[in-house]
């Protein structure tokens, strides 16, 4: 080839040279984009080869003029660069949308190349040759620069994605920290970091409070430090066991120290491990529990002693009982105590429950100065204590105990600013045997105590064969009386009732007798009592209710009209369904309501409820009448009759027994008839065994009488012989 003005030929040079400058071309770019030196990230890196591309091609095309001596002049150079230029401009912004162009047009590229090449030779215009060379590094950049985008554009995709993923994560962990932070520092309960070895790292301001320390002496105090001394110990193991792996989380109450002050609390362990399963950081939460800890111990205090002494109570007692017993090795010896006051219910009723009750507690308080630091006293209930004491050296020292106790009691005791004088009986059963029942050893004193009673109070009985073998008879009799009222063994027998005046039968007392299948015919006073005591004096009154008023019907329907007297007992009358079960029992008898009084002792009395008053109400309401019987032997107050809807009054046989000898028992028999008459109550004096008592009740004006001079307790077939003329 040769070269020349526009129509010579082009000097293989040029050619060589122009080629040349497309191989450097093309050897830079592949540096600029491989080299992470020139610059950062695929895309710069890009941009950097298109530049150097741009300045190689803009250096080639001066060469060119240079060479040519202006043959390639401005304007064709402007055609050259200024395309390439905008190529550039456009593929900073959409590189890879051209790189689809750039595909097509390479090989139209070469092929003009070449062609422009020869038509130069043959006088093809140079401004031709100019464009067409021009053209061959640009789209040479714009091959390059598309793949370019290509390779580097999905991972800087993946890349921003990944950056976007980052940051989202990094916003949403930003936030949960921020709420973390909010929760840990406002939570109202105590938190903690501490490390594996239990000291604090980090601390919220509710455990400065539960704790009584600023954050930066917490943060300088461990676990084991702010513990109890006590339960520093339980601490430090739950935690071990937490950071050994043993638990993942585990819960527990300890205490703390508030400067003097203990702090319960309630302690919740989280172990939290790396992303590897390594344990770093227990997170704590500590609760103070205190009030509730508090609540919870006096709920069972009082669950477990008696309120108003604060003496342990009775299951309190046997619990110990129990465990002392089985410590028994033949070689030492248990006694317990039965301690019951005397006459307690005088002053309880005369002065009142609140004295009563505030005596009751001195007694406790000298029993346990008496008894002794190793002693246990408790309150059986009512008046009635016991103490469960070691035998040191046999009887003697349970009698000196004994004798103190009673000594103790001496000295008076004050209650309100007075002092007051009260003395006990004692009952004392011992054991040696770990096999011996606790509540039997309990129910052996309570029966020497009763013994003590009947000798006469202020004394003291040991529980001997003898007392045992009167429990066992006494058990025996329970379950025979259970036996008697399955099998109907009762019958009723009648004592009369008469006027004073007139000599007129006016009423019949039903008193209940057991056919004893070996004893016979046993009077009321043989099993009334155990009947209360067992709580089968409720069925048994039940039948002599249903009884008395059969018999009632039958009198009255056949013509005598005659009262039928019927005794309740005190906790008949507060069984909720009494008045309903009198009500059933009248409409079954058909006797007529004012035929039946039902008789209620005073004592019964004394602690009546508005639930009691009503029945009362209640029972009046359906016809029947209503006696207080046993007057003045109750001790209560005299208001009480202003509130009680009965009819009669029944004079105990005490005040009459001494009538004619005893100037005071007549004041009070003659003070009781004229509170009757104001207050509208009929009058019937008991234990009328002379005439001469008769007719000083006649003088005084009582109504009627009832005693065994007028008439002894006799069947229903007897008193239809003796006072009806029946046959």
């Amino acid at each position: 080839m040769t070269a020349g003005g526009a129509g010579g030929a082009v000097p293989l040079f040029l050619i060589i040279g122009a080629n040349g400058v497309a191989i450097i071309q093309a050897l830079i770019t592949g540096l600029a984009l491989a080299c992470p030196m020139i610059a950062r990230g695929g895309q710069r890196r890009v941009l950097v080869a298109a530049y150097l591309l741009l300045t190689t091609q803009l250096a080639g095309l001066m060469g060119m003029m240079a060479y040519t001596g202006g043959l390639v002049s401005a304007p064709f150079f402007a055609l050259s660069i200024l395309p390439l230029c905008a190529v550039f401009l456009l593929g900073i912004k959409h590189g890879a949308v051209w790189t689809g162009i750039t595909v097509v047009a390479i090989g139209v590229t070469i092929s003009l190349d070449q062609a422009g090449l020869v038509q130069y030779e043959n006088h093809i215009p140079i401004s031709v040759w100019a464009v067409v060379h021009g053209s061959g590094p640009i789209f040479f950049t714009l091959l390059l620069f598309g793949f370019a985008r290509l390779y580097t554009g999905e991972r800087d995709d993946a890349l921003a994605r990944l950056s976007a993923a980052n940051r989202r994560i990094a916003g949403e962990f930003g936030v949960l920290e921020a709420q973390f932070e909010a929760g840990f520092q406002g939570a109202p309960i105590g938190m903690a970091m501490l490390g594996l070895d239990g000291g604090m790292q980090r601390v919220n301001p509710a455990l400065c409070r539960i704790l009584g320390k600023n954050r930066l002496d917490l943060l300088s105090c461990d676990l084991k430090s702010l513990s109890h001394p006590e339960d520093a110990p339980v601490a430090i193991a739950q935690l071990s066991s937490l950071t050994q792996g043993l638990e993942q989380q585990l819960q527990y109450d300890q205490r703390f120290q508030r400067g003097e002050e203990t702090v319960w609390a309630r302690v919740s362990f989280a172990l939290l491990r790396d992303n590897k399963g390594n344990a770093h950081t227990v997170f704590a939460q500590i609760e103070d529990v205190t009030e509730h800890t508090l609540a919870e111990e006096q709920l069972a205090h009082r669950a477990s002693h008696d309120a108003l002494t604060n003496l342990p109570a009775r299951a309190l007692f046997i619990e110990e009982l129990s465990r002392r017993l089985t410590e028994l090795d033949g070689t030492k010896e248990l006694a317990v105590l039965f301690v019951d006051v005397d006459q307690f219910k005088f002053i309880n009723d005369g002065l009142g429950h609140s004295i009563g009750d505030a005596l009751l507690v001195q007694i406790a308080r000298r029993l346990k100065d008496c008894a002794g630091e190793h002693a246990m006293v408790t309150r059986i209930g009512g008046d009635e204590f016991a103490v469960l004491s070691p035998v040191y050296d046999g009887g003697a020292f349970l009698s000196d105990n004994a004798r103190w106790l009673h000594e103790g009691f001496r000295q008076p005791l004050m209650v309100d600013g007075q002092p007051m004088h009260v003395t006990v009986s004692v009952g004392i059963a011992r054991c040696s045997e770990r096999s011996t029942e606790p509540e039997g050893l309990l129910r052996h004193a309570d029966a020497a105590m009763y013994e003590a009673k009947q000798a006469g109070r202020a004394t003291t009985r040991w529980a001997t064969q003898a007392t045992q073998a009167r429990l066992r008879d006494q058990y025996e009799m329970s379950r025979m009386l259970a036996s008697a009222i399955e099998n109907n063994e009762f019958v009723l027998h009648y004592q009369p009732e008469v006027g004073v005046m007139s000599g007129d039968l006016v009423g019949l007392e039903a008193l209940v007798r057991w056919v004893h299948p070996t004893d016979g015919l046993l009077e009321a006073g043989r099993f009334i009592q155990l009947a209360e005591e067992t709580g089968l004096i409720v069925r048994l009154g039940s039948w002599v209710l249903a009884e008395g008023m059969r018999q009632a019907a039958e009198w009255n329907h056949a013509g005598h009209k005659v009262i039928v007297r019927i005794n309740v007992a005190a906790s008949q009358l507060r069984q909720p369904g009494f008045v309903a079960e009198v009500k059933t029992q009248l409409e079954a008898s058909q006797a007529p309501a004012s035929a039946i009084c039902l008789e209620i002792t005073e004592s019964a009395l004394l602690d009546m409820t508005n639930a009691t008053a009503q029945r009362l109400d209640d029972l009046r309401a359906l016809g029947l009448r209503l006696a207080i019987d046993d007057f003045g032997t109750g001790y209560a107050s005299l208001a009480y009759l202003k509130h009680i809807p009965a009819h009669e009054l029944k004079i105990d046989k005490s005040f009459v027994r001494q009538l004619e000898q005893n100037p005071k028992d007549l004041a009070i028999i003659e003070t009781i008839l004229q509170l009757a008459d104001k207050l509208d109550f009929d009058v019937v004096a008991e234990g009328v065994e002379n005439s001469a008592q008769l007719q000083q009740l006649r003088s005084l004006g009582c109504q009627t009488a009832q005693g065994y001079m007028l008439g002894r307790p006799v069947s229903a077939s007897t008193i239809l012989k003796n006072w009806f003329g029946g046959a």
